[in-house]
């Protein structure tokens, strides 16, 4: 059973914790570029986009994933360690937990001939 059509899209905390943490980092490193720049705010909003490095940690799986989080790069914890996903504009509308597997894929063993 789905999440009722009435409820907002969940997005944990955590998320938007290391995301404000890491546009502020940002934001600071790039004020010397913008005012080279003769302030120019699309320039201000790409570049700090451009320059997020620091991957952003989620541990909630059913964190859905919104359009602004485009072109982030994000670690998904699935309760072992952390895969790394890019987001892309397909991904929008699914959760975290859909592109980390938590299952190892089964290897098939090799029949040893009889001789």
């Amino acid at each position: 059973m789905g999440r009722s059509s009435w409820k907002p899209f969940f997005i944990g905390n955590d998320f938007f914790q290391q995301y404000n943490n890491s546009i502020l980092r940002m934001k600071e490193v790039s004020k010397t570029e913008v005012v080279q720049k003769k302030n120019k705010d699309d320039n201000l909003v790409k570049n700090v986009k451009e320059k997020i490095t620091d991957d952003i940690i989620v541990y909630n799986r059913s964190t859905v994933i919104r359009q602004y989080m485009l072109g982030l790069k994000i670690q998904v914890y699935n309760g072992i360690r952390f895969f790394p996903i890019e987001v892309n504009p397909e991904m929008i509308g699914h959760c975290f937990g859909e592109f980390s597997p938590t299952r190892k894929k089964p290897i098939s063993k090799k029949k040893k001939k009889k001789k």
